[in-house]
């Protein structure tokens, strides 16, 4: 067995919105001329992953309020599979979702990530996936037991964890603009 893994960047002042990597699915996604821009419109990666390490660089404009939504990770859409970082409302919060189960850490909404462009990782081996924040570990599922002096998340099931490829993914419902810088992919397992 290879213990080769795949990396690569994507960053949006080189490419912009590359319409060869990326999939509208909703709306007019664009680019700043250094970021892609998301203003009530979502897009999909055309490149599947498995078991990877993913980084956004994100400007989320405003703090959580009623009436956002607003999502940015890994996602297959056809079966609902997902791992996002996401704001709804004024909860923004950790998610995870396979096969109708759905696991869901609220984290508290730092205002040093407002109009900043910050960190979010996702860290997924396919049996586990750990959330951070320029570094900082926020959130977990699967048994994380991590960092020391952490209590962990309880009551997370290891069903709500994915376990087939997914694609990167962001949407922005909210009429303002969600601005991604790059996206940094490391140590993918598989990718298509």
């Amino acid at each position: 067995m290879s213990n080769e893994r795949i990396n690569f960047y994507y960053d949006a002042e080189r490419q912009g919105y590359d319409e060869l990597l990326w999939n509208t699915v909703t709306g007019t996604p664009g680019s700043t001329g250094t970021a892609l821009r998301f203003n009530a419109s979502k897009a999909i990666g055309y490149g599947d992953l498995f078991k990877t390490d993913v980084t956004f660089g994100v400007i989320v404009p405003t703090a959580p309020t009623a009436g956002d939504v607003r999502k940015w990770g890994l996602e297959q859409i056809t079966i609902g599979a997902s791992i996002f970082f996401q704001i709804i409302d004024d909860v923004f919060s950790c998610n995870c979702t396979y096969n109708g189960v759905t696991s869901n850490t609220v984290v508290d909404w730092n205002t040093d990530w407002t109009a900043t462009d910050t960190k979010f990782t996702i860290k997924w081996t396919g049996f586990t996936v750990e959330f951070l924040i320029n570094g900082v570990h926020v959130a977990s599922a699967g048994g994380y037991t991590g960092i020391s002096g952490y209590s962990g998340v309880s009551g997370r099931s290891d069903e709500s964890i994915p376990k087939v490829a997914l694609s990167t993914s962001i949407d922005n419902e909210n009429s303002d603009d969600l601005d991604v810088s790059y996206i940094e992919t490391q140590n993918t397992q598989g990718y298509i």
